[in-house]
């Protein structure tokens, strides 16, 4: 193979890539808007559940995360259901906060000596994950 030949090959390649990276790219963004925009339908509800924003982060890269913190404030059960019930047809945030909730039992009944829970860290990605955030007492 001629080296004017192997170089057209190797232009061509990387032009391939090139267009598939900003295809990506453009499909993470759309994504990432997506699930924004169901979270802020959802932030109202979870706020009313006692799960307060406190920091949000966008995390770039394949797979995209968002990646948002709450505080919380314990509120009675039927608030709680409430807000529930008012996510019905937001699956992200129907989930959120059906996570958060579970994530809130669990952390009353952690009796860890000398730390104190802080707050709850949430990534939204392909496979959601929380965790419970604490530091020493």
């Amino acid at each position: 193979m001629a080296l004017g030949s192997f170089l057209d090959k190797a232009k061509d390649a990387s032009a391939g890539l090139t267009e598939k990276a900003s295809s990506l790219r453009d499909a993470a963004e759309t994504k990432i808007n997506e699930i924004l925009a169901d979270f802020d339908l959802a932030r109202p509800h979870i706020t009313q559940a006692g799960y307060g924003l406190t920091e949000l982060e966008i995390e770039i890269g394949l797979p995209p995360k968002i990646i948002v913190h709450f505080g919380y404030s314990r509120q009675p059960e039927e608030v709680v259901q409430s807000a529930l019930s008012a996510l019905e047809g937001n699956s992200l945030g129907k989930n959120l906060l059906t996570g958060l909730v579970k994530a809130g039992e669990l952390q009353s009944k952690l009796k860890v000596a000398n730390v104190t829970f802080t707050n709850f860290e949430v990534e939204l990605g392909l496979m959601p994950e929380i965790k419970l955030k604490f530091q020493p007492a």
